[in-house]
């Protein structure tokens, strides 16, 4: 059996970069949505945006209803999930 060995890598002073696949939206909304996969729990928090359902009646536009779509959702361990609650927390109590 191996010994373990523990290596602590530093962060980098650089600017943050963006991956290829980053999303910046507006949300007036979120459910969160707690599972299990494959032994590890995870949070998905899924963003939401509401806008008018506008249509015709009588030759004049009108709003039907509301409509909810979905803009963004991301998963997280259970763990750092927390940990933005912990951080979102601490800004509201302030």
């Amino acid at each position: 059996m191996s010994d373990k060995i523990t290596i602590e890598l530093p962060h980098l002073p650089d600017d943050i970069i963006e991956s290829s696949g980053f999303v910046e939206t507006a949300a007036d909304g979120v459910v969160t949505i707690g599972t299990n996969n494959n032994g590890f729990d995870v949070m998905t928090m899924v963003f939401l945006n509401s806008s008018p359902v506008i249509g015709h009646k009588d030759g004049e536009i009108i709003v039907h209803g509301m409509q909810r779509k979905r803009v963004a959702s991301i998963t997280l361990s259970k763990e750092k999930a927390f940990d933005f609650y912990k951080s979102l927390k601490s800004i509201f109590e302030e």
